[in-house]
C-alpha cells in the first residue's frame, strides 16, 4: 500500500477583507498547493482561488516591506556602531594600541554577524586615517580581529568567550604579523621585525575585549542580547549563565578597572607611582578573584548534587 506524499505546510499570515479592503492578520498554515489546513481559521477566510491569490499578493507585499525595514535598520545600527566606534577609539590609544577599537568590532560581531563586523571595521579604519592621520595600523589592527569573531561567534552557536577570542586571534596575531610588511613597505617604518606589534596587540584585544566581554554578558543574562539581534534580522543566541562565565566576567572587570584607572590618572595628572601599580594590579586582582569564585562555586555545585543523590 503507497502512501501519498504529505503536503508541504508553510507558516502565513491570514488577511481578512473587512469593508472591501484588507484588514488585520493572524497567523495559521497554508499548504503547498495553496489550501489552507483544516482546523484553522484560514479555512473561511479564503472560499475561492482568486482570494487566495490576492492573499498571496498581500502577503508576499507585506514580507518585503518588513525585509526593507530590516536592511534599513541594519544601516542605521551599523552606521551609529561607526560613527561611535570613530569618536572613541582616540581613548586609550598608542601606536599599536586601540582598546575601544576591539570593543567596537565584538559588539558588531555579535549584534550582526562578521560580514557586517568587517565592513564596521573597514570604515571606522579609513575615517581615522583621513582624518586623524593614523597609519595603516587602523586597518591591519582591526579588521581581522573584526572578522574572526564574528566568525567564531557563529561556529560556537553564540558563545561570547568565543567572540573574544576570535577578535585576540585576528587583531592580537594575524594583524600584528601582517602590520609588518605594511608598515615597512607601505609606510617606510624601519626597525621593526614580525613580532614587533604583537604585544601591543594584544593587550588592546584584552582590554577592549574584556569591557565587551562583560558588556555583552550583561545583556545576554536579560535575555536583552537575543532581542537586539531578532531585531536587526540577526540569528538570536541565547548564551545561558554559568559558573565558567561568571567567573570570567569577574576576571574581565579587571580590564574595565585598568581603563578607569589610566582614565582618571590622564585626566587629573597623577603621575604617582602608585597609579601605575594599581592599574597593572586592578587586572591580577580580578582575574584571581575570578579563579577563586570558579573553585569555590564548582564545589558548592558538587556537594549540592552529592547531598541530592
Amino acid at each position: 500500500m503507497t502512501q501519498e506524499k504529505p503536503q508541504k505546510v508553510s507558516p502565513v499570515f491570514f488577511v481578512s477583507t473587512v469593508c472591501g479592503g484588507p484588514r488585520g492578520s493572524a497567523l495559521g498554515l497554508v499548504q503547498s498547493d495553496g489550501n489552507p489546513c483544516f482546523g484553522v481559521r484560514g479555512e473561511k477566510q479564503f472560499p475561492t482561488e482568486r482570494s487566495i491569490n490576492d492573499f498571496v499578493f498581500i502577503y508576499e507585499k507585506g514580507f518585503t516591506k518588513m525585509r526593507k525595514s530590516d536592511v534599513i535598520l541594519k544601516l542605521v545600527v551599523l552606521s551609529l556602531l561607526i560613527a561611535l566606534g570613530v569618536v572613541i577609539s582616540p581613548i586609550l590609544r598608542v601606536e599599536g594600541m586601540c582598546p575601544m577599537a576591539h570593543l567596537i568590532n565584538i559588539v558588531c560581531s555579535v549584534l550582526m554577524g562578521p560580514w557586517y563586523s568587517l565592513l564596521c571595521a573597514t570604515v571606522i579604519g579609513i575615517i581615522r586615517m583621513l582624518t586623524m592621520g593614523i597609519p595603516p595600523l587602523a586597518l591591519t589592527g582591526a579588521v581581522f580581529g573584526a572578522f574572526l569573531s564574528g566568525v567564531f561567534y557563529r561556529m560556537s552557536k553564540g558563545k561570547i568567550l568565543m567572540a573574544v577570542i576570535g577578535e585576540i586571534i585576528g587583531t592580537g596575531i594575524i594583524g600584528a604579523l601582517a602590520s609588518y610588511p605594511v608598515m615597512t613597505l607601505l609606510w617606510g617604518k624601519e626597525g621593526l621585525s614580525w613580532l614587533f606589534y604583537v604585544p601591543s596587540f594584544i593587550c588592546g584585544t584584552l582590554i577592549g575585549g574584556s569591557i565587551a566581554y562583560v558588556f555583552l554578558r550583561k545583556l545576554a543574562s536579560n535575555g536583552m542580547l537575543a532581542r537586539m539581534q531578532r531585531s536587526v534580522g540577526s540569528v538570536g543566541y541565547h548564551d545561558q549563565p554559568s559558573v565558567v562565565a561568571d567567573s570570567l566576567t569577574i576576571a574581565a572587570l579587571g580590564g574595565i578597572l585598568w581603563v578607569v584607572i589610566k582614565v582618571a590618572s590622564t585626566a587629573f595628572g597623577l603621575t604617582a607611582p602608585a597609579w601605575n601599580t594599581a592599574a597593572i594590579a586592578a587586572p591580577a586582582v580580578a582575574a584571581a578573584t575570578g579563579l577563586i569564585y570558579y573553585f569555590c562555586k564548582t564545589k558548592k555545585v558538587k556537594e549540592a548534587n552529592a547531598k541530592a543523590e
